[in-house]
């Protein structure tokens, strides 16, 4: 039984479970096939250890496959057939077609003795290797607590989730993932996050920011936290906004007075007991210290960053050095106050930090100046 090519053993749309028996087949073929695509033993494995790390499904195939291959060796590891037996009873109904071969020598016994051996040593060690590899990734691949996914420096990253829902992280970000029979929970450790959640009615969804909780059952909605504040923005349906002494991780955060409604924004605190608030799509709420400031959103600006455009009205300076900050290695400093405050409206590209340098430079009371790779932006004196 030979492999029958590298496009079926590589290709990830066949059937894992052929694909495993494949390799198995492969592994074990030590005598040198012209059809093979992989002839040299060394490149041979190294394509299936690629194989296998692809996903956890091809580990549990192959494990499988080797389970099945011990049996079918061993049909009757304890020898309750009585082979011997059943063949004398059966005799009689057996009429010899040909001649049965001689008997061979004690001498070619031996050679073909030894021969086996040699090749069962060569495949058991083969096997081995492959068991030992496959196992290993079986345990990697088996969830540790939750699983965390990351961006780096402007990468931008999407994923499916075991319950069918996408996560898309904006750059430098991590949330951790964990699912389990009764609920689904996310935690946001740094940056932002786009949620489009799968509807289950047996499983919450919720996401946790800091002190914010967010709590949706099939919406989508965005997360963005700060160094001092979370902001959450509904794209689609409706979620359940929740902050208070139970959700805070700084307890230096409870210290907060008292705000008050202002015209037509919601504002509210968290203090003796929980506050929630009910968004819908259009809506958005910033959380800083536990005080909710609720007002519309601009749904084309709430997802601009997915196509790398930063998008800002009438945004302090610092902020918007900030965002540009989270994209691009070049990093800008804003020196002091007064520069900080200035409120800058319009569309940038993420990947262009020279559009914001641009813009200090023509303006009459800004300067930047080059610090190393680095640039500072200060007000004039």
């Amino acid at each position: 039984m030979k492999a029958q090519s590298s496009k079926k053993t590589e290709g990830m749309d066949c059937d894992s479970a052929t694909t495993a028996l494949e390799w198995l087949v492969r592994l074990q073929d030590v005598d040198w096939d012209p059809e093979e695509p992989y002839p040299d033993m060394e490149e041979r494995q190294r394509v299936f250890l690629q194989w296998l790390r692809r996903s956890p499904e091809h580990v549990r195939e192959f494990l499988e496959a080797m389970e099945l291959e011990r049996r079918v060796s061993h049909p009757d590891p304890q020898r309750l057939i009585q082979v011997q037996e059943l063949l004398e009873n059966s005799s009689a109904n057996v009429v010899s077609l040909h001649q049965p071969p001689s008997q061979p020598t004690a001498a070619a016994t031996e050679t073909s003795y030894s021969f086996f051996n040699r090749r069962r040593l060569l495949l058991s060690g083969t096997l081995a290797a492959a068991a030992s590899a496959a196992a290993v990734l079986f345990f990697m691949f088996i969830p540790q607590g939750p699983h965390v996914y990351s961006t780096g420096v402007g990468e931008q990253r999407t994923f499916k989730l075991q319950d069918d829902s996408i996560v898309a992280l904006n750059t430098d970000s991590r949330i951790e993932i964990d699912f389990s029979d009764h609920a689904r929970h996310v935690r946001l450790v740094h940056g932002e996050a786009l949620f489009i959640v799968e509807h289950d009615t047996h499983r919450s969804f919720t996401v946790v920011a800091g002190g914010t909780q967010v709590r949706a059952i099939g919406t989508q909605f965005d997360v963005r936290r700060r160094s001092h504040s979370t902001v959450v923005a509904v794209v689609e349906g409706t979620v359940q906004v929740s902050t208070g002494p139970a959700t805070y991780e700084d307890p230096a955060e409870m210290k907060s007075e008292m705000p008050q409604l202002t015209g037509a924004k919601k504002t509210m605190a968290a203090r003796a007991a929980p506050t929630t608030l009910k968004l819908v799509a259009g809506e958005k709420v910033q959380v800083t210290h536990g005080a909710m400031t609720a007002t519309p959103s601009h749904g084309d600006d709430v997802l601009s960053w997915r196509q790398r455009r930063l998008v800002f009205r009438d945004t302090p300076l610092t902020e918007v050095a900030d965002e540009f900050n989270r994209f691009n290695r070049t990093q800008i400093q804003v020196a002091d106050a007064a520069a900080g405050q200035m409120q800058i409206t319009g569309t940038f590209d993420a990947d262009r930090p020279q559009a914001i340098l641009l813009f200090a430079q023509k303006h009459p009371s800004l300067l930047t100046e080059p610090d190393g790779s680095h640039w500072i932006i200060r007000s004039r004196r």
